[in-house]
């Protein structure tokens, strides 16, 4: 049997799948104190911040000018290719979130914490805004495309592949306080990498949350969910969940939160620590490279599909109908992982004799 249309999935998702708004969001003090954790990854970097993010839509110049650091053909040292800025896009949205496996017993969902990267949101205006988590199933097996960036030095060169554009490997080389690759030279190639091969199935978007005001570096916000948003997960079986913000900021704000993680590049000192997992993120409406960069600032109809590219559809169907992956501009998320506890709802007391 052929895989469902997108018209189809949008049809069945406005009759079911969508909750009537059971999320209470709020800040607390630290990680769940119970026992009812049944999912968690508690490693993080101190740098690195990446967050979901919901903004207004695109006009005007483009917002980012950055390079294309990729040259097949290598005539431009880093330092010469840093030197022009041809990679012109828009800040993109993004709903961010994980893929976990759930272990020999199921459960049912009762709240999600996460914990704030450690950089300032006090300006990104992120508090009263709705937000929501959708629940997938996932399904496939997953393959790394290295996005046509290989691994070694470039013949006759001592200088290590780059990335397609100016990924943080790039754009940052050389970080003492990277526990993982300090010298990122080597490993940069990976900085580009993506997923292929899975299948995100929408089971549940899960609505009715507000930000709460005051929120700040370091912070723990839980995610507490109750009625019928208490869905249930089966035993050894893959899911995924993307936090998401419903609305879009008021033109010329910022709106975004950004989640503590790991980044783990092959190849350095460190291990990932959930294998097989890793964050994925719904990066605005394509990421289909030549959509996201504008080849000719003065071409309209080139700036009009980098626009297009980098904003979510008006329509929430059509939204939650695009697949999620770890494609991103201008970093992936195929080696991150997020930092995260999942508690289940507690199950009845054993009340055999």
């Amino acid at each position: 049997m052929p895989p469902p249309t997108t018209s189809f999935f949008l049809f069945s998702l406005l009759l079911s799948g969508v909750s009537p708004g059971n999320l209470s969001v709020s800040r607390v003090d630290g990680p769940p104190a119970n026992d009812q954790v049944v999912i968690s990854q508690t490693r993080r970097d101190e740098t690195g911040p990446t967050s979901f993010r919901f903004y207004a839509p695109r006009s005007g110049a483009p917002t980012k000018s950055d390079v294309l650091a990729y040259d097949p053909d290598p005539s431009r040292s880093d330092e010469e290719i840093k030197a022009v800025a041809e990679a012109r896009y828009y800040f993109r949205d993004r709903d961010l979130g994980q893929t976990f496996t759930t272990g020999d017993e199921g459960f049912r969902l009762q709240a999600i914490t996460v914990r704030l990267q450690p950089v300032d949101v006090a300006g990104a205006d992120p508090a009263n805004a709705k937000v929501s988590v959708q629940f997938f199933k996932v399904t496939g097996s997953p393959e790394i495309n290295d996005n046509g960036t290989a691994a070694g030095l470039y013949p006759g060169t001592n200088r290590h592949h780059n990335p397609r554009w100016d990924t943080y490997a790039f754009k940052w080389p050389h970080d003492p306080d990277d526990r993982n690759t300090p010298d990122r030279r080597p490993f940069k190639h990976y900085s580009d990498d993506f997923i292929e091969g899975l299948h995100f199935e929408h089971l549940h978007h899960a609505t009715g949350g507000v930000v709460p005001a005051g929120l700040t570096t370091n912070d723990y916000m839980r995610w507490e969910f109750t009625g019928e948003n208490q869905i249930n997960f089966e035993p050894n079986t893959r899911y995924a969940m993307l936090f998401m913000f419903d609305e879009p900021a008021k033109p010329g704000v910022n709106r975004n939160i950004p989640l503590s993680n790991i980044n783990v590049l092959p190849g350095g000192t460190l291990t990932m620590p959930m294998p097989g997992e890793h964050m994925i993120r719904r990066d605005g409406a394509s990421t289909v490279f030549e959509e996201v960069f504008i080849t000719d600032l003065n071409d309209p109809e080139d700036v009009a599909a980098s626009q297009a590219a980098a904003s979510f559809p008006e329509n929430l169907a059509e939204r939650l109908a695009i697949q999620p992956g770890t494609l991103g501009y201008p970093d992936v998320d195929t080696y991150r992982t997020l930092y995260f506890y999942i508690e289940r709802v507690p199950p009845p007391s054993d009340t055999r004799p």
